[in-house]
């Protein structure tokens, strides 16, 4: 226990200081970046930077092999917007007069988790929660309209009550700890941002010291064990993310490995991409809840053989597809860019209210949204099956390796 004098200093807490750190050695040219880097506002600096930063600082070779790549705003937006940010935006225009209804919502956005199974550095969860919490700031604004001055004088005192959504809420698994860590160091720098426009939007200081809530990052191979270890499906609303760029003939021998436990006694599973295995444990991990999911992937899971081996399985177990950008090029601000080209599919088992599809005219440029009857495996208006000569696939089976080191991967 501290004193009660020493108590009364704020503090940060979170086991986020934790550890000592031996000092680096200095040259006088890293001194003077140094000192340059402090003469900065770095007040208003996204914390999704931490995402370039490591992307440029990894081996050229490493980062290849580990499909690692650093995923920009820009294209996290194109897949939180049509999975839940558009949607929720829309729902809140509709009920913004009604001050109970404003309650209920703000209530069911505090029950929201959102589970990212190949975090890396934390990006898609620090970009949803900077937007969740923008969200929520309107709430506040529109709900203080709505009261008399008297519950208005009395909600100044009560500012902790009213904003509530915490960083608490998100989930993530990554296999290597220095990513795994700047994730959760970035989920706390994203909440002190917002916390501080909370503080200059209605003049009042606030901030959440000590820390009493901690993002939920686990150290580990999201392909070898349940996710539901992590955040049960039943409390989960969104599976979101970006997992490795890997094609088959590219993989490791422990990448191998991995697609082997993964697909038990899937036929042609060797011609299927890396990031197919997310799909695959995705649509275990939501069976029998309302959880919704949208990955970023390469784009041959939509093309040739691929749809029938994996989409085949998907459809017959229930699968919708929701919402797809279709083929654009892969773009970022980090050193080392992924000469890929991507799609990102937004999929559950519920039925959904609108289908999407997002066409590009230009891969670089942005995209024009398409209403849609349905989405096909290929991601076109079209019935949702894939060709005969494409279902049957090939007739290989993976084959296990009992030698390799099975080891998963992860994007930035």
């Amino acid at each position: 226990m501290l004193d009660e004098q020493i108590a009364a200093f704020p503090f940060v807490n979170g086991r986020l200081f934790e550890e000592p750190l031996p000092l680096a050695s200095f040259t006088r040219e890293m001194r003077e970046r140094l000192l340059d880097c402090c003469r900065l506002d770095w007040g208003a600096i996204s914390p999704a930077i931490f995402g370039a930063l490591f992307q440029s600082i990894m081996d050229e070779r490493a980062r290849r092999n580990l499909g690692a790549h650093y995923t920009s705003e820009e294209n996290i937006l194109k897949l939180i917007k049509p999975l839940f940010l558009d949607e929720l935006w829309e729902e809140f225009g509709r009920i913004r007069g009604n001050r109970n209804r404003l309650f209920d919502f703000h209530q069911r956005l505090r029950r929201m988790n959102f589970l990212d199974p190949a975090c890396g550095c934390g990006n898609f969860l620090v970009i949803a929660y900077r937007e969740l919490r923008k969200l929520e700031l309107e709430i506040v604004r529109a709900s203080r309209a709505l009261a008399d001055a008297h519950t208005e004088m009395l909600w100044d005192t009560n500012l902790h009550q009213e904003v509530s959504i915490d960083v608490d809420q998100f989930y993530g698994i990554e296999i290597e700890e220095f990513p795994a860590q700047i994730a959760q160091v970035a989920l706390w720098l994203a909440d002190h941002q917002m916390n501080t426009r909370v503080s200059e939007e209605f003049g009042l200081y606030f901030a959440r010291i000590p820390l009493k809530s901690k993002p939920h990052i686990t150290c580990g191979n999201a392909l070898h064990f349940d996710w539901n270890d992590v955040l049960p499906a039943q409390r989960c609303s969104y599976v979101l993310g970006n997992p490795p760029f890997v094609g088959s003939k590219m993989m490791s021998d422990a990448q191998r490995a991995d697609m082997a436990q993964v697909f038990v006694d899937l036929n042609g599973c060797g011609t299927l991409d890396y990031v197919s295995c997310w799909y695959w444990l995705a649509a275990h991990y939501m069976k029998g809840t309302s959880t919704r999911a949208a990955l970023v992937s390469t784009n041959s899971i939509t093309q040739g053989e691929q749809p029938g081996i994996l989409w085949s399985w998907l459809l017959g177990q229930g699968i919708k597809i929701a919402f797809a950008h279709r083929t654009f090029q892969w773009s970022n601000e980090a050193r080392g860019v992924a000469a890929v080209h991507c799609v990102i599919v937004g999929f559950g088992y519920t039925e959904p209210l609108k289908r999407t599809i997002f066409e590009y005219d230009d891969l670089r440029g942005d995209p024009h949204a398409v209403a849609a009857h349905n989405i096909s495996p290929y991601l076109v208006d079209a019935p949702g099956r894939v060709s005969a000569q494409s279902a049957r696939g090939r007739s290989a089976t993976c084959q296990r390796s009992e030698s390799a080191t099975c080891r998963s991967t992860t994007a930035i």
